[in-house]
């Protein structure tokens, strides 16, 4: 109850900062920006939301991850340090119910399905787009129909039509932080633009945490050292004001420790993982006709991910796990308006996904290949004060293997549908949608030794959403204010689940499972313009009953899911004066448990955290300034979880300095 008036008071008290409406394309003197597309929350018939390169400034967050805590309904999963990994759920379905999408194509894993967001950091991002149900625009690849999530990291890319931008800079701070970054953009013509970007980080992982499997007494987590480099070079060269050819490249490398879990008598852990991942891509828009586009895009991507655990019990004393992922798709996208009223969309992707692995410990791994085509209809419909869009999407999966047997051919249809409807003259709009998703299973589930099932099923979930929108203002314009509020109700059936065979040390992927999944997302988001001050303020709240059905005899039965919290929030407030600019986060999560039985030695407390950032921008010519930024998150020095055994870092802080300069010229 604590922490829930404590939240409470924030909503009722303070209202200040950034709201999560969609904002449109910044616009500079002789620069044009690319990817970012306005989003239409309230005309949209899905959920829609745009974090915008100035809201995401406004966040004690430095990677994509730390920003989508304040997404309606999405839970991101942190197992610690610096180095642990961090992956999204969206409103309980698990990781691999969201698609992850890099300016609009593809980030794909078919090895665990699960991305992790912690590997892109704000540096060089302009936004994020997070829809549910469907994508944004409906000229995409038929790979973003298939998911309950997307979210679409924008790159910061500018053209600068012949001039020069060029943003540099270092963040510092807790646990030896040191991460230098640059970011190059060069107009070699009124039309062609080339972008080069590279960042290094590096810390040791080190904080305090009280044990409290030990007498409470204060430790220093160790093992969660990192090490990560990321370099990107792009070449846009724009054909026509519709029409324009974008080629990115992409490389990324870490080498990490993978803080274990604090528990009695345990070691510190000494596992490591070394990932590196490469990935080109390159998109190609154009008008066929006056009313026809095509947006036409391929991509290849390699990673290894070699994974090392120096005290395995085994007669090594030690485990490797080396694998080698590569995928290579096309997608071609078709954008048909018939009309003013109505549009045709199709999309046709075609995936091959490889996994190999190559470490000395293999024995008979089977190696296996996915070839995809995936294939997505749909007819969007639009008057005054309706919209109405309806897909159907195809997915015909081939798989083989190298040793064992191939797995059967799979063809599944999924149907999806959405309405927003204004009914009278004031701004409200009604929306609903349905969904129905065949998760397919991953290699790991499909394959790991000793534990996957090649048997496997996909999952399949039905979706519903039903929710209302609106937007005021007051004062002449001077305040801004937008709400939301969504229901919905989600059945997962076939659910793949990890179950104990013989002993504990042997399991096995099953589907035995069953959920039922109703909750409610509400948000309110408020801006204020008083004299010379800016004032922002964006809150969220989410209700949640997940409830696991699988087997009625066991003790979980009816229960809530593992790490669902029935009751979380957040609440962003940004108020900008001029060249100075201070924020203010706090996140609330409640309690959970890690396992279904509701045990009280499962219990995870509630937690809330608070964070305030400050920053101020030096002009020091026309074309050249600074900026300064200081951060301090969990200021309240709080103890927390969000995995059992599994302690965050407690008050610490960042420094940032950042140099731009924009030299644009124009050429007609």
């Amino acid at each position: 109850m604590h922490h829930r008036a404590i939240f409470l008071f924030h909503i009722l008290f303070v209202l200040p900062a950034t709201g999560l409406r969609a904002q449109r394309a910044d616009t500079l003197s002789g620069v044009t920006l690319l990817s970012v597309r306005p989003a239409q929350p309230l005309r949209s018939s899905n959920i829609s939301i745009t974090l915008s390169r100035k809201s995401l400034a406004g966040l004690n967050s430095s990677t994509v991850a730390e920003a989508a805590r304040f997404l309606p309904g999405i839970q991101v999963k942190d197992y610690g340090g610096i180095g642990g990994l961090k992956t999204v759920s969206l409103r309980s379905l698990g990781a691999n119910y969201t698609t992850v999408l890099y300016n609009g194509m593809i980030v794909s894993d078919a090895q665990g399905g699960q991305i992790d967001l912690g590997r892109f950091n704000l540096i060089n991002t302009n936004a994020i787009e997070y829809t549910i149900n469907s994508p944004a625009v409906t000229l995409a690849p038929a790979r973003a129909f298939a998911n309950a999530a997307i979210i679409n990291i924008i790159p910061d890319y500018e053209v600068p039509n012949g001039g020069v931008g060029l943003k540099a800079g270092i963040h510092t701070g807790s646990f030896g932080l040191i991460n230098p970054f640059a970011n190059l953009q060069l107009g070699v013509s009124s039309k062609t633009s080339l972008h080069l970007s590279g960042d290094w980080e590096e810390a040791n992982g080190k904080y305090r945490y009280r044990d409290y499997e030990n007498g409470g007494k204060y430790k220093v987590r160790t093992g969660a050292a990192i090490s990560e480099f990321r370099a990107e070079a792009s070449l846009y060269h724009k054909i026509s004001d519709s029409s324009f050819l974008l080629w990115q490249n992409v490389a990324y490398h870490s080498n990490r420790g993978l803080p274990g879990a604090v528990i009695l008598y345990a070691s510190p852990a000494g596992d490591r993982l070394k990932s590196t991942s490469i990935f080109s891509q390159v998109q190609w828009k154009t008008p066929l006709s006056k009313k026809l586009t095509a947006l036409l895009s391929a991509k290849y991507s390699k990673e290894d991910k070699d994974y090392s655990d120096p005290d395995y019990p085994n007669s090594a004393r030690k485990l490797e796990n080396f694998f080698r992922q590569q995928s290579l798709n096309g997608s071609a996208a078709f954008e048909w308006k018939i009309s003013h009223r109505w549009g045709i969309h199709y999309a046709a992707d075609f995936i091959w996904d490889a996994l190999k692995r190559i470490d000395s410990f293999a024995v008979n791994y089977p190696n296996p290949q996915r070839k995809s085509l995936i294939q997505n209809a749909g007819v969007n419909w639009a008057v005054k004060n309706m919209r109405l869009q309806a897909d159907l999407l195809h997915n015909l999966i081939n798989e083989t293997v190298k040793t064992g047997v191939d797995r059967n051919n799979e063809s599944r249809l999924s149907p999806s549908a959405s309405i927003n409807v204004k009914p009278g003259l004031i701004p409200l709009y009604l929306r609903a949608s349905f969904k129905y998703i065949y998760r397919f299973p991953t290699f790991d589930e499909l394959y790991f030794t000793n534990i996957g099932n090649t048997a496997l099923r996909p999952e399949i979930a039905r979706l519903y959403n039903v929710g209302m929108l609106g937007e005021n203002s007051f004062r002449a314009g001077r305040v801004k204010a937008s709400w939301s509020v969504d229901g919905y109700y989600q059945f997962v059936t076939n659910k793949i689940l990890a179950i104990p065979r013989q002993n504990l040390f042997q399991w096995s992927m099953m589907n035995v499972g069953k959920a039922a999944i109703t909750g409610m997302d509400a948000g309110v988001f408020v801006s204020v313009l008083k004299r010379k001050v800016i004032l922002n303020t964006g809150i969220n709240y989410s209700f949640q009953q997940a409830l696991d059905l699988s087997d009625p005899s066991s003790v979980s039965y009816r229960k809530q899911l593992p790490y669902a919290a029935i009751h979380a929030g957040t609440l962003r407030a940004v108020a900008e004066w001029g060249r100075l600019r201070t924020g203010y986060n706090l996140l609330f999560t409640g309690e959970r448990y890690r396992a279904g039985g509701e045990l009280p030695g499962d219990r995870l407390s509630a937690f809330t955290t608070h964070d305030v950032n400050v920053a101020y921008q030096v002009k020091m010519k026309k074309s050249m300034a600074m900026e300064f930024k200081a951060e301090a998150n969990n200021i309240f020095n709080r103890q927390y979880e969000i995995i059992r055994y599994y302690p965050m870092p407690g008050f610490n802080f960042r420094l940032s300095l950042t140099v731009t300069y924009k030299n644009n010229k124009s050429r007609k």
